[in-house]
């Protein structure tokens, strides 16, 4: 829904929303707080990848993650990156 109140835009996959498994908190919770740290290309006004620089310092920081989450959430920025660039970029860059 962010990329929503940002762009306007809603995903097809987002129309009809439903809650987040209790399971999966964590894995939101780590997407919305790198998301909001990402970095925007001055250029074309595009936002870029969560790089992995960022998901090793939050795993660092705020709560371990396995490979299986990581890969989760770069599908999640991937979708985002979709939705917010309209480009399908899914190239994560470090």
């Amino acid at each position: 829904m962010q990329v929503y109140h940002q762009t306007g835009k809603l995903s097809k996959l987002l129309e009809n929303e439903t809650e987040v498994p209790t399971a999966l908190v964590h894995i939101w919770e780590a997407f919305f707080l790198l998301s909001a740290r990402r970095e925007y290309d001055s250029m074309n006004g595009d936002v870029k990848p969560i790089n992995f620089r960022e998901i090793k310092a939050f795993v660092d920081v705020y709560q371990p993650l396995t490979a299986r989450e990581v890969k989760f959430l770069l599908l999640m920025d991937s979708v985002y990156l979709e939705i917010y660039n309209g480009s399908g970029t899914t190239t994560n860059s470090d």
